[in-house]
């Protein structure tokens, strides 16, 4: 998600969301989220968090760490057709992985 053109903004706690603070209207964190996820698919597979976006090849897995409250990257399948570049698509899984983690219950 790229920053506002104003060098205006707030990052939600955690979540790398940037809301513009002169929005006509208040934008909550989870609405930002939700905003951001509508373009990415997000399911739990055993003990994976796996996040793909539909029409391209890109799929990233993450992972709680064996015996730490730690989320790490497992898998990342790449797309040099798609879109969106593969770093941006990388933050945008990653913190929608972040967010399930914590809903899990794996991080705080």
């Amino acid at each position: 998600m790229a920053l506002p053109e104003s060098p205006s903004f707030s990052v939600g706690a955690g979540r790398c969301v940037a809301v513009p603070l002169h929005a006509p209207h208040a934008v909550s964190i989870r609405e930002a989220m939700m905003a951001e996820s509508a373009t990415l698919i997000l399911e739990m597979i055993d003990d994976q968090i796996v996040v793909t976006m539909p029409g391209t090849n890109f799929l990233a897995s993450y992972r709680k760490r064996q015996g730490a409250a730690e989320l790490v990257a497992y898998f990342l399948q790449d797309d040099r057709h798609a879109p969106l570049p593969r770093a941006e698509f990388v933050a945008r899984s990653w913190r929608l992985a972040l967010a399930k983690a914590r809903e899990l219950g794996w991080i705080t």
